[in-house]
């Protein structure tokens, strides 16, 4: 059977092994992409990928994007499982079909779109030119996130409505960045970013 989301703790754990691992890629200025699977099944939507079935941990994520030339897993996206393993490596997903993405946005970021315009999972990207982690969900993007925001959207987004009683802070900061990302109508806007500057000390 499925394994809700709903596990705090273990949401909260595999969270956290994704936002090191990124944080990590992003200093490095390695491009990634981390695709989490929620209700839809992502098999169908991906063309091509290697089954890895194993443990989520940051330095296999890690690992996984060091782009060498005998690394083939690099190239692509991760996908962890409804089963919050490493399901899936070197994934190619579907580019988004937004036709006002600006030159800013290569392949990564258009595929992190696209499996969100599709399906409901969340998309994490780290981009290799400006070391910058964006978080994309239903077809919108949010910008250059600080680790600790993409921390609290993604335990916000997992949580679902019980956030308000158990994570208070997590869920104002979730809510925060779904306002950025909701900003559907032009979902690339550069303000959907400023929140999240400002709250930085």
């Amino acid at each position: 059977g499925v394994i809700p989301f709903g596990r705090k703790q273990e949401t909260t754990h595999i969270v956290d092994e994704v936002v090191a691992a990124c944080a990590q890629l992003a200093r490095a200025r390695m491009g990634a992409i981390v695709v989490f699977e929620r209700d839809a099944a992502l098999e169908e939507f991906v063309d091509d990928a290697t089954r890895i079935d194993a443990a989520l941990n940051r330095q296999l994520l890690v690992s996984l994007f060091v782009p060498a030339r005998d690394n083939e897993l690099h190239d692509g996206a991760v996908v962890i499982g409804k089963n919050h393993r490493i399901d899936l490596a070197r994934a190619l997903l579907p580019l988004s079909r937004a036709t006002d993405l600006g030159p800013e946005f290569g392949t990564r970021h258009r595929a992190a779109l696209g499996i969100t315009e599709d399906t409901d999972a969340v998309a994490v990207v780290v981009s290799e030119e400006r070391g910058e982690i964006s978080l994309c969900f239903k077809g919108s993007i949010a910008r250059d996130l600080e680790p600790v925001m993409l921390r609290r959207a993604l335990i916000g987004l997992f949580a679902g409505g019980r956030a308000t009683e158990e994570m208070p802070e997590e869920a104002a900061a979730a809510a925060e960045v779904g306002k950025a990302l909701a900003l559907v109508g032009e979902p690339l806007s550069e303000p959907a970013a400023e929140p999240v500057k400002a709250s930085q000390p």
